[in-house]
């Protein structure tokens, strides 16, 4: 009796030597079903994060041409009145412009978690009936 019998027996557990060769099969196909899985959900977070930095860069590039076309009414303001109302109109489609970016972020944000949650519930329930039969042939 080998060392590792007398020690499963002795622990109360019923072990089964896995032969050798069987053993790397045994265990790709138990992580199969979780590799399923964070593919699937890996993909859905690519593609929400993709959609939110290409929200964000278009902003970004938006707010810049209006950075700019502020410098360039002040630059070509005649009085401090024609100042005040550049800065005014600025900050007043700042104020809405970031506004409505929040709102479309965090839309994006909330799309994202309920896609990538689902895709995960999709493939974990897909995956159940699999992991029980493992389950139950060792």
């Amino acid at each position: 009796m080998s060392d590792k019998e007398t020690t499963c027996r002795t622990r109360g557990a019923s072990w089964q030597p896995i032969d050798a060769f069987m053993f790397p099969g045994f265990a790709l196909s138990l992580w199969s079903p979780p590799l399923a899985c964070s593919a699937e959900w890996n993909t859905k977070l690519h593609e929400g994060f993709a959609a939110l930095s290409s929200e964000w860069q278009d902003f970004v590039s938006r707010r810049m041409k209006q950075d700019l076309t502020l410098l360039q009414r002040l630059g070509s303001a005649q009085s401090p009145e024609q100042i005040w109302a550049a800065y005014a109109t600025f900050w007043q489609e700042a104020a809405e412009d970031y506004s409505q970016e929040f709102a479309r972020v965090a839309t994006l944000t909330g799309s994202l978690a309920n896609k990538s949650v689902a895709a995960m519930q999709r493939q974990m329930e897909e995956v159940a009936p699999d992991v029980s039969q493992l389950e139950k042939a060792a």
